[in-house]
């Protein structure tokens, strides 16, 4: 069976949370989970924008979508010092 983007952007935003998690339950900033869990995240709205492209039906694609900025307001709270250094080491690397 064939599994909706929508399906498919929640998938990833749990694995971007998931790394954003064990980054925080390290002792130091770990900077290939960081890495791998923005990847996920970006992928999972990339995905979302897709599900709302193709008019998915049902609610998963809106809950994926809110799910992606609820977790960034989540990091800018929580840990807003993170998301000032995710931003800075992505603008070094790109």
């Amino acid at each position: 069976m064939k599994r909706p983007f929508s399906t498919w952007s929640i998938v990833f935003i749990v694995f971007g949370l998931l790394a954003f998690a064990v980054n925080w339950m390290a002792t130091e900033i770990i900077k290939t989970v960081v890495l791998a869990g923005y990847i996920f995240l970006v992928l999972g709205i990339f995905l979302s924008f897709i599900a709302f492209f193709k008019r998915e039906n049902g609610v998963m694609k809106i809950i994926s979508f809110v799910t992606f900025f609820i977790i960034l307001l989540w990091l800018v709270l929580i840990e807003p010092f993170m998301f000032v250094y995710i931003l800075t080491w992505l603008k070094i690397i790109l």
